[in-house]
């Protein structure tokens, strides 16, 4: 039996809707939400496929199922697409937009953020279609198709404002008794929408938390002056009371903030950013209603720490939507001054994973201040996380080794790896030893030798072009086969205002890879493309962006559009894409001579990655001093 039936919408409209079978709640309340948000005239515009509609949920959590709905009331010539995070904004949707836009097809995009909106579907789209959280009577619809008996009357005084689409879709459940489905909504009612006040134990001690770099020096300055200030030392005028502290992924910005509340010796308080724009009916005030109760939560606890994760979800008002998002933002920089104003007030420390997008007016005199970087663990660094993870004990064997291995990794991956290598020795009934951990550094790998090889040979060439790079210092290489990566090579840079000259060899670096397999193999494999992480469009983005927000172009530098965007662009200007183009020839024609020219280092490299997987930094300096050594 299919799960959606055609019929007419029961408001007279005589447009066929498709509805929901009564088995799967999420349809419904989906089907619900694009009825109640669209007009008749855009029915049968959905209808006929001539339609270009931007949808922004105000639930994350929901566009996925929009995105179904809007999928299955279009025809054919017509795409429904869906975007529901805010970090990768346009490389998996862009070219399907334009693709299909391209065709005179109709285009419907159901995003969770306006500003993933893709420009030409801002542009072309009539108006925005907004939908917010499910109301209590379209939830009691949805309960009444999926269960039997009567809806009680205690549903319609639950609040599920602060509930999102998913947890209320899976409390109604199917196939049971609605007095059930709402008692379970009951329980999620009942929640608190209260900030996590999070208690600390069991965390690393700052003054000895070397892997937290720069972080735990100013979160050690930090503490002495809340200890002067709790002295009657100092006025708390007189503290350092903010910082966004950047880093990749899993770095341990929320482990280090939680140290440095432990220090300060006062209460941390934790919400993310994001979330107040995934709660509530999706409107503006709802917005701001959820940033005064994170800052009214933080007052209550004064003097505390307030720490707002994904902070650069603060919509940007330089770029076109800065109408719209003006109160929002406005009132989130008073409600920071605020805060920062009191007497016993809130030291505010926000995260972030992109730098780039935090705001300088975040960062002004009376707010934040400044950007605290948190890069990849050193060695140091990594036998800090190794051992809180192991109880304080060094592995059996060559720790050194497994430290200097783990160096250019995250907290959160040696974490993993820590846990993965008790588990085994807990299986063998035995002490934790280094051949433990580096199985799991290295990884199980299932790749034929063939293919091992020409991975190290890949990533041996992006290791010889990193080492010839003047802004580059490296500090390991591995072949380890991860999330669709071969291997790779880390590096930390020596500069944050690259030159032009600088960013070229940046893309010499990214297509050395390809280079090494042509000049050692004879010819290169499909895995320097593909994906939008791939190296052929790292290096494509990367040139792009010279072009259209750079000022590459001496005789014409004008800027026409945001890094992330550039490579959008080329679909639809030639003359860029033949630029690019033959700027992407003489580069990697760049790396292709460098290879050559470093062939022995770069075949020396290759030959030892395929024997142990991952090289230190001190590895690679030992060969690449017994190279020079064998070539003197």
């Amino acid at each position: 039996m299919s799960d959606f039936e055609p019929n007419l919408a029961d408001d007279g409209d005589d447009i066929p809707t498709p509805v929901p079978s009564a088995r799967y709640p999420h349809t419904i309340l989906a089907q619900s939400l694009v009825d109640a948000a669209l007009t008749r005239s855009e029915k049968g515009r959905i209808a006929s496929g001539k339609i270009v509609l931007g949808v922004v949920c105000a639930d994350k959590t929901a566009v996925e199922h929009i995105r179904g709905v809007f999928s299955r009331m279009a025809p054919a010539k017509t795409r429904a697409l869906g975007v529901n995070h805010t970090h990768n904004r346009w490389s998996p949707y862009a070219g399907a937009v334009e693709e299909t836009l391209t065709v005179g097809q109709g285009v419907i995009l159901v995003v969770s953020d306006e500003r993933e909106l893709h420009y030409l579907v801002r542009s072309l789209s009539d108006r925005t279609i907004e939908i917010g959280q499910p109301t209590l009577p379209q939830v009691a619809g949805a309960i009444k198709k999926c269960h039997r008996g009567r809806v009680p009357q205690a549903l319609y005084s639950l609040s599920l404002d602060d509930v999102n689409f998913e947890s209320i879709a899976a409390a109604i459940g199917r196939e049971g008794h609605a007095a059930e489905a709402v008692a379970r909504l009951s329980k999620l009612s009942a929640k608190s929408s209260v900030p996590e006040v999070v208690p600390a134990s069991g965390l690393p001690v700052l003054a000895d938390a070397v892997e937290f770099g720069s972080v735990r020096d100013w979160g050690l300055s930090l503490a002495r002056d809340v200890k002067d200030y709790k002295q009657g030392k100092i006025t708390w005028a007189e503290l350092d009371r903010g910082a966004v502290l950047v880093s990749p992924p899993g770095s341990g910005k929320t482990t280090a903030v939680q140290s440095i509340a432990e220090a300060c010796g006062i209460p941390l308080v934790m919400r993310s950013l994001a979330d107040c724009f995934a709660v509530g009916k999706g409107h503006l005030g709802d917005v701001i209603k959820q940033q005064r109760s994170m800052f009214e939560a933080a007052k209550e606890k004064a003097p505390c720490i307030l720490f707002i994760d994904e902070i650069d979800a603060l919509p940007n008002l330089t770029d076109d939507s800065r109408d719209f998002w003006a109160p929002v933002v406005l009132d989130f920089y008073l409600l920071l001054d605020s805060a920062m104003a009191n007497r016993e007030g809130v030291i505010v420390i926000g995260a972030t994973n992109r730098g780039e997008l935090i705001q300088p007016a975040l960062l002004r005199s009376g707010r934040l201040e400044r950007l605290i970087e948190m890069g990849p663990l050193d060695a140091a660094g990594a036998r800090r996380v190794f051992l809180h993870h192991l109880n304080g004990q060094a592995p059996a064997g060559d720790a050194e080794r497994i430290y200097e291995l783990a160096a250019g990794s995250t907290a959160a991956t040696v974490m993993g790896w820590a846990r993965a290598a008790k588990r085994s020795a807990r299986i063998a009934q035995r002490a934790v030893n280094s051949d433990d951990i580096e199985i799991h550094i290295v990884g199980g790998d299932e790749r034929g030798l063939s293919d091992l090889t020409r991975a190290a040979l890949h990533e041996a060439g992006h290791l010889v072009a990193a080492l010839a790079h003047p802004n580059l210092t490296v500090s390991s290489a591995s072949i380890a086969s991860s999330g669709g990566s071969g291997g790779r090579v880390d590096f930390d840079r020596r500069t944050s205002l690259p030159s032009f000259a600088d960013i070229e060899k940046d893309v010499v670096v990214v297509l050395a890879g390809r280079a090494a397999e042509k000049v050692c193999l004879g010819d290169a494999s499909v895995g320097a493309g593909g994906e939008g992480s791939s190296d052929l469009a790292v290096a494509t983005g990367t040139l792009a962006s010279l072009y259209m927000s750079y000022g590459y172009m001496p005789d014409f530098p004008l800027w026409r559009c945001e890094p992330n965007h550039a490579i959008s662009m080329l679909a639809m200007d030639h003359a860029l894409r033949e630029k690019v183009n033959q700027h992407l020839v003489r580069l990697s024609n760049e790396a292709e001579a460098l290879v050559t020219e470093k062939e022995t280092l770069v075949r020396a490299f290759a030959e030892e990655l395929t024997r142990q997987r991952r090289l230190s930094k001190r590895e690679i300096n030992m060969i690449v001093a017994g190279n020079v050594s064998a070539a003197a």
